[in-house]
């Protein structure tokens, strides 16, 4: 394969290789910038999370603005979606008194426990140590091993279809989200935004 790449670029992406990684490895990092446009894009074989198999935090991206386009460009009536967000609460502390395999392990588990609880929903890994899962019918119990809790949040989406807004609306539902994510307690918490009105 050849690719072509101006002289002048090519030396001053080796200078940023040396100076931040000590390394003059330029296709090691470009094929990690290469995997992380396939991961962006959700390309077949990128589209799930390599440990957790979990679909990506770029895949609720996708599916979100699938939904919130829907495939009836005429039909305006109101949406609603909701999204339960879950953080594992103190998994940095046992990442640091356990060890990084161990924590990896426990997110394992977690998202083991998670799929076989949601079994009927999409559930996606979307940060380190938080996970989300689509339309969720209620809100069951699942028991993460003892040195970590798990925190979570509701988050209760209204908004119209194909508005002219659409940007805007796949946009707020990531924020919420986001936003839940921070906001989840042990017992829960429950976020409604309306934007089903505008």
């Amino acid at each position: 394969m050849h690719i072509e790449i101006p002289d002048e670029l090519y030396g001053k992406y080796l200078d940023l290789l040396k100076h931040r990684f000590a390394s003059e490895n330029v296709s090691y990092h470009v094929q990690s910038l290469v995997e992380t446009e396939l991961r962006r894009f959700a390309a077949p074989g990128y589209d799930v999370d390599n440990l957790t198999r979990c679909k990506t935090w770029y895949q609720l991206e996708r599916d979100i603005n699938r939904f919130t386009h829907g495939f009836d460009w005429q039909n305006h009536d109101p949406i609603e979606k909701v999204y339960l967000c879950v953080n594992i609460h103190n998994l940095k502390n046992y990442n640091d008194t356990r060890g990084l395999y161990a924590g990896d392990q426990v997110l394992v588990q977690v998202a083991e426990m998670l799929r076989s609880a949601y079994a009927e929903n999409t559930l996606y890994r979307v940060g380190g140590d938080r996970f989300v899962i689509d339309s969720p019918a209620k809100i069951l119990e699942v028991h993460p091993p003892a040195e970590v809790s798990l925190k979570f949040s509701v988050i209760q989406v209204m908004a119209k279809r194909n508005q002219g807004k659409q940007g805007f609306v796949d946009k707020a539902i990531m924020f919420h989200i986001e936003e839940g994510l921070v906001k989840a307690t042990t017992k829960g918490i429950k976020l409604i935004y309306d934007y089903s009105s505008m």
